[in-house]
């Protein structure tokens, strides 16, 4: 009974001392915001044009920092992007998918010693439709908001 409490305890305040980062995109006009966690992928661009991509860690006064150790300064923030995790997760997938279909496809003419040609057309046909869906949802995985333009206000936020 013991051992519940002090493990009860420790879970209580280490939720009660950790911190949270949110990042906080809002539209100035209608008030609409997004909210940004860490482990979110970012890509943000720097006033220079540099891109800076990875997950996010934390911020400070200053900065923002990624887990790959990549930072970047707050003033410098002209541009900054997140991937909507679904059409991120899609697009991968289906890379992968065309990718396995390919192989599994081409090895099972070589090991049943079906004469040439080694893939059909039928093959690529299936493999480039999902790739083409792959390559689809990774551009509509990202998403840009201009911070340079007067409609969009970020916010960063320490619970």
């Amino acid at each position: 009974m013991k051992k519940w409490l002090i493990l009860l305890f420790i879970g209580i305040s280490i939720s009660l001392f950790s911190q949270e980062y949110l990042i906080q995109i809002s539209h100035k006009r209608t008030g609409k915001y997004k909210l940004l966690k860490e482990g979110n992928i970012l890509n943000i661009q720097k006033k220079n044009g540099e891109i800076r991509k990875g997950k996010f860690s934390h911020f400070d006064d200053s900065a923002v920092y990624f887990s790959n150790g990549n930072y970047v300064l707050k003033d410098q923030i002209s541009r900054l992007g997140f991937y909507r995790m679904f059409w991120y997760s899609l697009a991968y997938k289906s890379f992968i998918f065309s990718a396995i279909y390919l192989g599994i496809s081409s090895g099972n003419r070589m090991l049943n010693d079906i004469p040439p040609p080694l893939l059909r057309s039928s093959d690529f046909i299936v493999s480039g439709i999902t790739m083409s869906i792959g390559l689809l949802s990774k551009t509509l995985s990202l998403r840009n908001y201009n911070l340079e333009n007067s409609r969009w206000r970020i916010k960063f936020i320490k619970r």
